[in-house]
């Protein structure tokens, strides 16, 4: 049975339409909008309504091509939440510069936005093979287009309520989740403080998607736990190959070995946050017992470890055929190249020396698991 992918780039341009319909829709609200606020009609309802278009534009706009009114959007949604610093008069005229960019919307913008198709061929034969997306969004503009691009190939979940994310997350169990910040009830951050309390729930990896670019809060995000962090305006084809990669890792797992507990957790993390789930041992012992529970798709060992040093592990994993075939990296202190040729022909499939760069680390085990790897 083959997917449908043919018609990734006609659902697009359709909602590219839609949307541009939606623009033109609300030029009339901003007018009635503006006529209020210019006979000194500023209601708190009225802020308020207005700020929630002005935000699900700027996030929307600019992600279909529509750049010029994302950024007049977002003034507006600043100057709304400002008002009481900046004043009345900033508001009007921001609200003056949207509505003019609305009334000059040129189609021919966004041409340029095209989505790929999705990788392969082939559907997946049934639906328990299918990774599950949980998205928690409150702009149903980015919701339907994130709707249409990846319902073919995924089973996807979705909440615009923050205080209902993590009663979700815990029923559904998503292999992945999308995260607006600025959610009712709870904020993003907050949902993410959640779950890395949770040790079941720890390891789901996390996208925000928000329209907030503070880099504090970007930084306060992936502190949190958040795997990643996109603002919105997005560029639809980067997001959602991003969100490929990430689902198609999820059934990989490495196993790191090394008595430091610094470089385990270093190197644990480092590949968590591109999706591929990790876990250790702190000697070659309780790394073959490790093997023996739960068989990683890669090994990454020290060479030197007190009592079964990596050698004897690779040699021992050399020896049972159940074994033999996983890649293994080995990682040392050591730089005798006669030691690292006795080990690649024992079976390693590359050697990095200490001290070592955790982003090499990364890219040569994503080239030797044929991983999309993201500079």
């Amino acid at each position: 049975m083959k997917a449908d992918h043919t018609g990734y780039a006609d659902v697009f341009d359709a909602l590219q339409r839609d949307y541009r319909v939606k623009l033109d829709e609300s030029i009339p609200q901003l007018r009635g909008f503006l006529a209020d606020f210019r006979s000194g009609r500023i209601e708190p309802e009225k802020l308020a309504e207005l700020r929630m278009l002005s935000h699900q534009m700027a996030g929307a706009a600019g992600t279909f091509g529509f750049e010029t009114v994302g950024v007049a959007a977002r003034a507006v949604e600043n100057d709304v939440r400002d008002i009481n610093s900046r004043g009345a008069g900033v508001l009007k005229k921001s609200l003056l510069v949207l509505i003019d960019a609305l009334c000059t919307v040129d189609d021919g913008q966004a041409d340029h936005l095209k989505i790929a198709p999705a990788p392969g061929d082939k559907a997946p034969e049934s639906a328990l093979s299918r990774p599950k997306l949980l998205m928690a969004e409150d702009d149903p503009i980015v919701v339907e287009l994130l709707k249409n691009l990846l319902q073919h190939e995924m089973d996807i979940i979705f909440t615009s309520d923050g205080c209902g994310v993590f009663d979700l997350v815990k029923r559904e169990k998503p292999d992945l989740i999308l995260l607006d910040d600025d959610l009712p009830g709870l904020t993003g951050i907050e949902v993410i403080e959640k779950l890395q309390a949770e040790n079941d729930l720890s390891e789901i990896p996390v996208i925000m998607l928000t329209g907030n670019a503070d880099p504090r809060n970007v930084l306060k995000a992936i502190k949190a736990g958040a795997s990643d962090y996109f603002t919105k305006p997005f560029e639809p084809v980067k997001f959602v190959n991003h969100i490929r990669d990430l689902l198609s890792r999820r059934d990989i797992t490495i196993l790191i070995v090394d008595d430091d507990a610094s470089i385990r957790s270093l190197l644990s993390y480092r590949f968590e946050t591109i999706g591929v789930k990790c876990f250790e041992a702190r000697n070659g012992i309780e790394a073959l017992e490790a093997v023996r529970q739960r068989t990683p798709s890669l090994i990454i060992l020290d060479r030197m470890m007190p009592g079964m040093e990596g050698g004897a592990v690779l040699s021992e994993l050399q020896r049972q055929d159940e074994y033999k075939d996983i890649p293994v990296v080995i990682l040392t202190a050591r730089s005798n190249p006669e030691d690292s040729l006795k080990l690649l022909q024992s079976g390693a499939v590359e050697f990095m020396s200490k001290p070592f760069n955790p982003e090499e680390v990364v890219l040569r085990v994503s080239r030797i698991l044929n991983l999309a790897h993201e500079e």
